[in-house]
C-alpha cells in the first residue's frame, strides 16, 4: 500500500486527516508531540526529518500540516505593538521554516518519485483578518505573514521540484468546524461575512488533499475552500 506522510500528524487537522486518508493510504507521520518517540521529530530538524523519510516505503505524497498549535486558537493581539518579534519569529519557524525544510528532505530523499507535496496553509494565505470577526483585537501578524510566505514558497519550491517529477501545492481552508476557536460565536460572525454562510468541514479539506495525493499534473496551486469569503 502507498504511504502517505503528516508532519504534524498530532495537530487537529494533521489527526483529523490521518483518519480519513487512512481509508485508501498507509498514513505515517511525525510531530513534536507525537506519543512514539521514533516520530517525536521537530520539523525545524532537517536530519531527523530526513532519517524519518529515509525508513519510509513507497512514498507518494506528504501532508504537510505543520505549525504552531497556538494558532489554533483565536491567538491575538489588542494591537500591533503588542506583538514581541521573537513571537513574530517564532510564528515564522513554525509555520513557514519547518515546510521548507520538508520540502526540500522530501526532494533529496524521493526525487524522480513522481510525488505530492501538499501544504496545508490557511483562507489568510489570501485575504487578511478581518479585526471585526476577532472582537475589535489582532490576530498574529506572524500567523498571516507565515500563511502568505506558505503560497510563496509553494510557487516557487514547486517550479524548482518539477524537474525532480515532484508536485507541490497549498490548500487554504477558511474556519475548520470542530477545530479549537472556531466557536459559536465566532462563526455567527465569520459567517456572516461568507456568501455560503458557513464553515469548512474536514471533509472538504480531506476531499481536496485526497485529489491531490493522486495528482500527476497540477503544481504550484492553492486551492482555497472558503465558501466565497475572499470574494468580497
Amino acid at each position: 500500500m502507498d504511504t502517505i506522510v503528516i508532519p504534524g500528524i498530532c495537530g487537529q487537522i494533521g489527526s483529523a486527516l490521518a483518519k480519513k486518508l487512512n481509508d485508501d493510504w498507509m498514513v505515517i507521520g511525525f510531530d513534536l508531540h507525537h506519543p512514539d518517540a521514533e516520530c517525536r521529530i521537530d520539523a525545524l530538524d532537517a536530519d531527523a526529518v530526513r532519517s524519518f523519510l529515509i525508513r519510509q516505503r513507497n512514498v507518494v505524497a506528504v501532508v504537510n500540516c505543520l505549525g504552531d498549535s497556538n494558532t489554533a486558537d483565536s491567538l491575538s493581539f489588542a494591537s500591533i505593538l503588542d506583538v514581541r518579534k521573537d513571537d513574530f519569529v517564532s510564528m515564522l519557524n513554525n509555520n513557514l521554516v519547518s515546510a521548507f525544510i520538508v520540502m526540500q528532505e522530501y526532494i533529496r530523499v524521493f526525487g524522480k518519485a513522481q510525488g505530492n507535496i501538499i501544504n496545508i496553509a490557511s483562507l489568510y494565505s489570501t485575504v487578511s483578518p478581518n479585526p471585526k470577526i476577532y472582537d475589535g483585537t489582532i490576530k498574529h501578524p506572524g500567523y498571516v505573514a507565515s500563511k502568505f510566505g506558505l503560497v510563496g514558497l509553494t510557487k516557487y519550491m514547486a517550479v524548482l521540484a518539477a524537474e525532480y517529477n515532484i508536485k507541490i501545492n497549498c490548500v487554504s481552508p477558511g474556519a475548520v468546524l470542530g477545530t479549537k476557536g472556531v466557536s459559536d460565536e465566532f462563526l455567527k460572525k465569520y459567517n456572516s461575512l461568507v456568501p455560503m454562510e458557513d464553515g469548512v468541514e474536514i471533509d472538504d479539506v480531506y476531499q481536496v488533499v485526497d485529489m491531490l495525493c493522486k495528482n500527476k499534473k497540477i503544481t504550484g496551486q492553492n486551492i482555497v475552500i472558503d465558501g466565497g469569503y475572499g470574494l468580497w
